[in-house]
């Protein structure tokens, strides 16, 4: 257990040193003595709130930042941090769960592009990007959660997967999209499609639905009914209609047919 601590600008610049040059040698990153330097930290909540714990998949994760930052909420107010938007908290944070972030089972993390650091958004949280918000390890299951707290199931489809190495087709897909991720409706359809509830994991027609463009074009056959096909309606119906509406049977009539899938007995 420690207290909440959120780096200075002067951490800032050495916590970025250090991920450039292990992300450039393709080693890992170690930061463990900048976790409540002086220079380097400033202190948010005294009292000692975080418990470092590993988290079983992103609705974990997503949950126990959620809690944390509701038990420090005027902590959080009185020091002018909105999690939702600070790069230096989160990449605290980042610093704090380090040595785990860089492994899956016990093991070291490979990735495709060699190391276990992967892209610099994984670490380093980008909130006015709206192609990479999404994709730091900890920030990412947070905002998802912290936005949908009235009904964590309907997101369930983007945080089932492992928090280490998160990126399936569909998380790609939706979080890429504003008019999607932004649209509840939308979401629990997917979620409700996709997802088996006794388990919270992608059940069997999730396979069908979610292959990649290629996979339709090397077999001849239409990509009907996909998400990515979703996905590119839903971006072209927001330029002329009102998609965010309570009304599941407004926004499926003008779908259409080809995305019966996703709207059962409509």
């Amino acid at each position: 257990m420690c207290s909440l601590r959120t780096f200075t600008p002067a951490g800032m610049s050495e916590f970025q040193k250090r991920w450039s040059s292990a992300s450039e040698a393709g080693t890992s990153l170690d930061v463990q003595d900048m976790l409540e330097h002086v220079n380097w930290t400033r202190v948010v909540a005294t009292e000692a709130v975080i418990e470092f714990r590993e988290f079983a998949n992103r609705r974990k994760c997503g949950e126990y930042f959620v809690e944390l930052f509701s038990s420090v909420q005027e902590s959080l107010k009185a020091a002018s941090i909105d999690p939702a938007v600070s790069v230096e908290l989160w990449t605290w944070l980042s610093a704090c769960w380090c040595e785990w972030l860089q492994q899956k089972d016990g093991k070291p993390l490979r990735l495709s592009n060699g190391g276990t650091l992967g892209e610099r958004s994984r670490w380093i949280f980008e909130p006015t990007n709206r192609r990479r918000y999404y994709r730091h390890l900890l920030a990412g299951p947070y905002l998802i959660l912290v936005t949908n707290q009235d009904n964590p199931q309907r997101v369930q489809i983007l945080l089932y997967n492992d928090v280490v190495n998160p990126n399936t087709r569909w998380v790609e897909t939706i979080c890429g999209s504003e008019e999607v991720i932004f649209n509840k409706q939308l979401l629990g359809a997917m979620s409700s499609k996709l997802i088996d509830p006794t388990t919270g994991r992608p059940n069997s027609s999730a396979k069908a639905l979610t292959r990649r463009g290629s996979y339709f074009i090397n077999h001849e056959i239409d990509e009907i009914g996909t998400i990515d096909r979703l996905t590119q309606v839903c971006n072209q119906l927001v330029r002329t209609w009102d998609l965010n509406v309570t009304d599941l049977q407004q926004m499926t009539n003008l779908f259409g047919t080809e995305f019966k899938e996703f709207f059962p007995g409509k």
